[in-house]
């Protein structure tokens, strides 16, 4: 099973089955797409592809959305829908400055996926520290991802008193020390991948290359690789 952790396919609203229907997909059993909003999460339940999906309120929103919060949690806390697969992406974000909104907010919701008994996917900004003090506060028992994963071998150390999993794309491999971390996210299990498309031009495409660059930073063979990640899929989703 290769799964994309972390995709927006509502980006894609007007031609999503021809997107994934593209040859580069081939192979690509699973997404897991986010909805940031009542629209985004109400288009995920009217879409019938196969697509497994998170919903939540992204960090960066508290400074200048509209919509209601409370109403929009509640329509995921009762949402019946087997494909909604967790709570995200959540979290923190220092791009937006009315930090104890977000604080509350992020606690609202992590408690909400512990009650739901779902993953949740995080997005942390600058906020590693912060993010551990609130998940040490609650002792979450629950699967926790973080998206987009680019920091050090300190905050693996610091999360992994969870069940914590890191979720890279692309971006990562551009880093200096990015070998090591990989090394030790693979020897861990904890390694997941993801394309975040269609955000920072990401394409769903890139997931299969990130994947061929990773197996060649580690200098293993792509199918050791696939077959590791299989495994881990199948554990998860």
């Amino acid at each position: 099973m290769i799964v994309d952790f972390h995709c927006h396919l509502y980006d894609y609203a007007k031609n999503l089955a021809l997107e994934i229907s593209k040859k580069k997909l081939n192979g690509v059993d699973k997404w897991i797409s986010s909805a940031l909003s009542p629209d985004e999460f109400q288009w995920h339940l009217e879409n019938e592809n196969n697509f497994l999906f998170v919903a939540g309120i992204h960090p960066y929103y508290p400074h200048n959305t509209t919509f209601n919060y409370d109403s929009y949690l509640d329509k995921i806390s009762n949402c019946s829908d087997k494909r909604l697969w967790g709570i995200g992406e959540i979290g923190l974000d220092t791009r937006n400055k009315d930090k104890e909104n977000q604080k509350n907010l992020f606690t609202k919701q992590l408690k909400l996926s512990m009650e739901l008994e779902k993953p949740v996917l995080i997005h942390s900004v600058k906020s590693y520290y912060e993010i551990y003090k609130i998940l040490k506060s609650l002792n979450p028992k629950i699967p926790i991802i973080f998206h987009a994963f680019n920091s050090s071998n300190e905050i693996i150390n610091l999360m992994n008193k969870f069940d914590t999993y890191y979720s890279i794309n692309r971006q990562i491999l551009n880093k200096k020390n990015s070998k090591n971390i990989l090394e030790r996210l693979f020897a861990e299990k904890k390694l997941l991948f993801e394309t975040d498309a269609n955000s920072q031009r990401n394409k769903l495409s890139d997931l299969k290359t990130t994947m061929k660059n990773v197996s060649l930073k580690l200098e293993i063979p792509l199918e050791s690789l696939l077959k590791y990640y299989d495994e881990v899929c199948q554990k998860i989703v």
